[in-house]
């Protein structure tokens, strides 16, 4: 079964330090966290809230492991590539959008499932028993169309699609 710490440090290759893009409806983010989902865990925790510009290593990494990797259901899926793929997808995109890509991927691969984005037992059944480089590639080319999709129905997100064609690509 997958694991969560390489799976980490390939989405942080991508995530950066502390940005406040005017494009960005993330708003105020470091480390791909975004002040309002690091509000959240501070109140999940119990503690005062703070400026995302203090995140620590620890924090960050606990983040992602309860918001995005226990709900994509990563350490489920066999292919450790396949796994980094989701979880970052999750991270860019969502929990739902990253499950309609990965069952999207599946189809394209020949393990027809419905694509409603919802992560369950079929959805990660049919995840496991595809070929992992075929459905590393058919996950690439979904994730691609998904970020020009973003960009078609909101030109001001266009400033991002060269990071997210690379990141989708990687």
């Amino acid at each position: 079964m997958a694991d969560f710490a390489p799976s980490l440090a390939k989405t942080l290759i991508h995530e950066g330090g502390y940005s406040n893009n005017p494009h960005d409806h993330g708003g105020s983010t470091n480390k791909g966290i975004t002040q309002k989902t690091y509000d959240l865990w501070q109140d999940h925790v119990g503690q005062p809230q703070r400026d995302v510009k203090g995140i620590s290593d620890s924090e960050v990494s606990d983040i992602y492991y309860h918001f995005y990797w226990k709900p994509s259901r990563c350490e489920e899926l066999i292919a450790q590539p396949v796994a980094e793929k989701v979880f970052d997808l999750c991270v860019n995109c969502g929990l739902k959008a990253a499950t309609r890509i990965l069952q999207q991927a599946c189809n394209d691969s020949g393990h027809l499932i419905s694509v409603d984005g919802l992560l369950g037992d079929l959805t990660l059944g049919a995840a496991n028993v595809c070929n992992p480089h075929d459905l590393m590639d058919a996950l690439r080319g979904r994730a691609k169309r998904h970020y020009m999709a973003i960009v078609q129905r909101d030109p001001s997100q266009s400033v991002f699609i060269n990071g997210w064609l690379a990141r989708a690509e990687s």
